[in-house]
């Protein structure tokens, strides 16, 4: 218990003076290290430093950011909004379901909600405003959209929990299809009923050449799931591995066949992705080490025997989860939440026997879900950037895709089927 008081009170006093949260889980961790195991010495906390580091799939990461950042200075996200507008853009709210249908393609090639939202909203923006959507709408509608990059395979953060949670990069994967689906319906069946209730106008249909031309231009994109999923479902490549390949394959199409970058694009692309992924290691690191003296001071032990004298079902221990990261996503970033949190909840779910997987997926929805959500979730202050709206006007009608992540929340943890019926089938029950 000391342990627990000890690490939230570092915590909570490096939010509130704006210490960066890397630097506040190293201080959580070794303060706790001197003070509560003084016989420790600290070269350990380096040790497991290099530990939280030193996996292979995390090499995933840096890859998948670059394919995405290659991407959204290329063609690609233009050329999969074009055909999803083609096949889409005819239905009561098209402008608005077709955002969403693209923020879902796009998280297939991206992996990344910010890239996908940056690529996908900036030019469906001037759109909907054409057709009249204000500006409270469109900006709830995008970036809660863009979250569903976290759910589609491959996703960023279904590769942080699997390291953390040591279990199948794979299997994550391919659960998400599902959910990610799910969503995508949710969010398409709102706009439709918002589009017929404030008479937003209607495009019309495409011919059927359009169509035509539309999936010839975006062929290439569309061969990047098909690379990701085919390749790792087959057994050519791991994760990790089609990583590389998709980035490879990003470059080769943006350069070499649509002629959309150049050199220096890429060189400008190395360097950005190369700082956002130090900011994220830094992270990992600084995570594994108060993971690392929470586990040795049997914190998950301790939390597990607690639950389980709690009496709890796996369904009401899959609420708790929920709740916990719901909220903890309100306030901090998911990388860190997920290497304090995960070593204990895992144990506890698997000692209830709930599929990690489905423990999984749920952790990394409610990741999403705090992408979006007041005060400090980041596509807010994403969308006040890219959008130049006030903080005021872009979170006002954030609220229903709120309710509906919530709602999505609720159907898997009662019908685990829709996240684990696709790991099953590829992998065996």
């Amino acid at each position: 218990m000391v342990v627990c008081l000890i690490v939230i009170a570092i915590l909570v006093v490096s939010l509130l003076m704006g210490i960066p949260m890397a630097i506040g889980l190293a201080i959580a961790g070794l303060i706790t290290l001197v003070t509560q195991f003084p016989g420790m010495p600290l070269d350990m906390a380096m040790q497991q430093m290099y530990t939280g580091l030193n996996s292979f799939s995390l090499l995933a990461v840096p890859m998948f950011m670059l394919g995405a950042e290659i991407m959204c200075s290329g063609q690609c996200a233009d050329r999969l909004l074009k055909f999803i507008r083609s096949l889409l853009g005819h239905l009561p709210g098209g402008i608005a379901i077709t955002s969403i249908g693209t923020c879902t393609l796009f998280g297939a090639v991206s992996g990344s909600t910010q890239a996908t939202f940056v690529a996908v909203g900036r030019p469906m923006m001037k759109e909907l405003r054409r057709q009249r959507y204000d500006n409270s709408h469109s900006a709830g509608m995008l970036m809660s959209a863009a979250t569903i990059a976290l759910l589609i395979p491959p996703s960023i953060s279904m590769i942080i929990y699997c390291v953390v949670a040591n279990c199948s990069v794979g299997k994550l994967f391919i659960a998400g299809i599902g959910p990610g689906v799910l969503l995508c319906l949710l969010f398409m069946i709102y706009e439709a009923v918002y589009a017929k209730r404030h008479n937003v106008p209607t495009e019309p249909r495409a011919t059927s050449g359009e169509i035509r031309r539309a999936f010839v231009d975006a062929l290439l994109p569309l061969g990047f799931p098909a690379i990701i999923l085919g390749g790792i479902y087959a057994g050519i490549f791991s994760p990790t591995e089609s990583a590389a390949v998709s980035c490879a394959y990003a470059f080769i199409v943006e350069f070499f066949i649509f002629h959309s970058m150049t050199l220096k694009d890429l060189v400008n692309a190395c360097i950005n992705v190369g700082v956002v992924t130090a900011e994220c290691f830094i992270l990992v690191g600084t995570g594994q080490i108060l993971s690392w003296v929470l586990s040795y001071a049997a914190i998950p032990q301790t939390m597990a025997s607690g639950v389980a004298n709690m009496g709890l079902s796996p369904n009401m221990f899959l609420i708790l989860v929920s709740a916990v990261f719901f909220v903890g996503c309100m306030f901090m970033d998911s990388i860190p939440l997920n290497y304090i949190l995960v070593p204990i909840f895992a144990p506890i779910g698997e000692g209830l026997g709930i599929d990690p997987i489905h423990l999984g997926l749920l952790v990394v929805l409610q990741t999403a879900i705090g992408c979006v959500t007041p005060p400090f979730g980041y596509n807010l202050f994403t969308a006040m950037a890219i959008f130049d709206l006030p903080y005021t006007t872009v979170v006002k009608k954030v609220w229903p895709y709120l309710a509906m992540c919530i709602l999505c929340t609720f159907i898997l943890i009662f019908l685990p089927g829709i996240t684990l019926f696709l790991p099953n089938l590829a992998f065996g029950s």
